[in-house]
């Protein structure tokens, strides 16, 4: 039986819609090859609309990143919002709120 690992999207841009399709697209061949179900179960971005583009339900899409970072169902956070300062600081309140974090930053 396979983990369910429960995920949340900061950054709906080209990456992260890109990131929201594969995780919907691919979540069967994820699951087979690692034994863990990923469910993408919140998209932060301050632009919704990027989301929408992505075919994220809408009741899974907020403006409000600390509506990720307050849900305690969610254990993994991927942040994609690009440039230093915003994305350092949304990763330190995810690793403050005990998620672990996965960046597309260097």
């Amino acid at each position: 039986m396979s983990k369910l690992v429960k995920v949340g999207l900061i950054g709906c841009g080209v990456v992260g819609q890109g990131v929201a399709r594969l995780l919907a697209a691919e979540g069967d061949e994820i699951e087979h090859k690692t034994g863990l179900r990923l469910e993408l179960v919140r998209v932060a971005d301050k632009d919704v609309a990027q989301a929408r583009k992505a075919d994220v339900p809408e009741d899974r899409i907020t403006s409000n990143a600390a509506d990720i970072f307050n849900d305690k169902s969610i254990s993994v956070i991927i942040e994609l919002v690009g440039g230093t300062s915003v994305a350092k600081d949304f990763v330190l309140q995810a690793l403050a709120a005990g998620k672990d974090v996965v960046t597309a930053n260097k």
